[in-house]
C-alpha cells in the first residue's frame, strides 16, 4: 500500500513538472476535424468517413531563435505534406476498424532537452506515435521517455 501510494505521488509530481515545463508551449495541430481539412486546404477532402484518428506528436523548434529552427521547419513541412496527402488523397489510414485520419500535433520544444522530456511525458497518453525532432541529441532525450512509456518513436538514425 505504501509503495503504491509512493508511486502515485511520484507520478503526480512528474505530471505537475511536465505541466509546468510545457506551460506556454506553442502547439500547432494539422489534420481533419468533422470531415473538414483544418490545414489551410479547404474543399480538397473527398467524401471520407473517418471512424477515428491516429495522433502523431512532433516536438520541434518553432521559434526563430531556436538552434534547429531552419532545418526543423523543413522537416515539419515534409511531415505536414505527408499528413495532407494521407488524409486527402488516401482518405486516411485503412485499419480493420475503418478509415482513420491523421492528426499531427507539433509542439515547440525550444531546442531544449528538458522541454522535450516534459512534452513526451505530458503527451504520452494521447499520442499514438512520436516523430523525433531534427537534432539527434534532442531525439535521444525523446527516445528515452518514449521507450520508458511503451510508445512508438519514428526518427532518423540515432546513435548514443
Amino acid at each position: 500500500m505504501v509503495r503504491r501510494l509512493s508511486n502515485a505521488l511520484i507520478a503526480l509530481s512528474a505530471l505537475r513538472c511536465a505541466e509546468a515545463a510545457t506551460k506556454g508551449t506553442i502547439v500547432n495541430e494539422r489534420g481533419v476535424n468533422a470531415n473538414e481539412v483544418t490545414a489551410n486546404v479547404d474543399g480538397l477532402l473527398p467524401n471520407c468517413n473517418f471512424t477515428g484518428e491516429v495522433i502523431i506528436s512532433h516536438p520541434m523548434s518553432m521559434n526563430e531563435e531556436d538552434k534547429f529552427f531552419s532545418t526543423g521547419q523543413l522537416q515539419m513541412k515534409a511531415i505536414e505534406m505527408m499528413v495532407d496527402y494521407v488524409n486527402i488523397e488516401r482518405c486516411g489510414i485503412s485499419l480493420p476498424s475503418g478509415a482513420h485520419s491523421i492528426k499531427l500535433r507539433t509542439y515547440g520544444d525550444d531546442s531544449d532537452k528538458t522541454k522535450i522530456t516534459a512534452i513526451a511525458n505530458f503527451t504520452k497518453d494521447d499520442t499514438d506515435f512520436f516523430v523525433g525532432p531534427y537534432s539527434s541529441g534532442l531525439t535521444g532525450n525523446l527516445a528515452s521517455v518514449v521507450q520508458e512509456n511503451g510508445n512508438v518513436l519514428i526518427a532518423g538514425e540515432y546513435q548514443a
